[in-house]
């Protein structure tokens, strides 16, 4: 399955992210109704975020430091998209070695 993640907004606003992780780890391993679960009740308040100028290799080092896999990206104070760590070019990823295999076996 494919990592997923959906910026939640209001208006212009990021207000969380909600994320594969946050269904699994959120939803499913507590055992809530799924179709009763409000997201802002699952989903990960005030996220790291990065500019649409930030470097690859700097949201990789925010990705890898704060533990996650989704970064929003803004531009003027509005969401623009959302940069996952599989987006990142492997020879980016090789620049910081056993930093990227220790992220990924912690997801598993």
């Amino acid at each position: 399955m494919p990592d997923q993640a959906v910026p939640v907004v209001e208006g212009r606003h990021l207000i969380g992210i909600f994320t594969e992780r946050d269904v699994l780890t959120r939803v499913i391993a507590l055992g809530r109704d799924v179709d009763r679960t409000r997201l802002e009740e699952v989903m990960t308040r005030r996220p790291e975020t990065v500019s649409v100028e930030c470097p690859m290799l700097e949201a990789l080092e925010v990705m890898l430091e704060g533990g996650f896999r989704h970064l929003p990206v803004m531009a003027d104070g509005a969401v623009i998209g959302v940069i996952s760590i599989r987006d990142i070019p492997a020879d980016i990823q090789v620049t910081r070695g056993d930093r990227v295999e220790q992220s990924d076996a912690a997801e598993a």
